[in-house]
């Protein structure tokens, strides 16, 4: 599942397109914790938003909300030459 963030990157649009792309139902979205608490989009979900528009789908993450490339980046850093 991707944060909003991640997804607003990828998609190069305001976190509030996201959100409200969420709250139209035309990118399925998941709850997560209690109150307001956080909003996740699991990548299949993402992906069939993206292929109505005509794009690529995205790698499916590979860590809690961080897309596959921010992972890849992360073990990247951590690397001793």
């Amino acid at each position: 599942m991707f944060r909003v963030k991640a997804v607003a990157q990828m998609l190069d649009v305001h976190v509030s397109t996201v959100y409200r792309l969420a709250d139209s139902g035309r990118l399925h979205s998941v709850r997560v914790g209690f109150g307001k608490g956080g909003l996740r989009i699991p990548a299949d979900s993402l992906n069939a938003y993206l292929k109505s528009l005509g794009m690529a789908p995205v790698e499916t993450p590979v860590t809690d909300g961080d897309s596959a490339a921010e992972a890849t980046n992360d073990a990247q850093v951590g690397e001793v030459a």
